[in-house]
């Protein structure tokens, strides 16, 4: 959440969907993902307003986060969290979110998925 100063003014600036997204590319490429010490470990999500979907996750309290990236499988187990507006996670999600969708409409939810590391696994193991 580091960069959502830098992240607003942004969006703020460009109306102009391929501006606003090369400059995005720009910062997030130069400036953002260099630095993955300050990275938090919660991932984040947005949802509709009122989402039934977002609802039932909340309501179970964890769920498991699969999914491949670089030839790798993650199984994730994770606690959620619904991120109120004023944590700074959820004002970096909607940030970085409305560089992309600028139509995000005003009550947009932000959840955050805390993983639990002794219960989550890749393949091949990561080290």
């Amino acid at each position: 959440h580091s960069g959502t100063p830098e992240l607003e003014p942004i969006a703020a600036r460009s109306r102009a969907p391929a501006e606003r997204r090369l400059q995005a590319e720009r910062f997030l490429s130069a400036e953002y993902y260099q630095r993955p010490g300050e990275f938090a470990d919660i991932l984040t999500a947005t949802f509709p307003p009122a989402s039934p979907g977002a609802a039932r996750m909340r309501e179970a309290g964890q769920c498991r986060l699969v999914f491949d990236a670089y030839a790798q499988r993650f199984d994730l187990a994770a606690r959620i969290w619904l991120l109120a507006p004023h944590n700074p996670l959820h004002r970096a999600t909607i940030a970085h979110n409305r560089l992309f969708n600028p139509a995000l409409p005003p009550g947009t939810l932000v959840l955050g998925f805390e993983p639990d590391w002794t219960a989550s696994s890749s393949d091949p193991p990561f080290s």
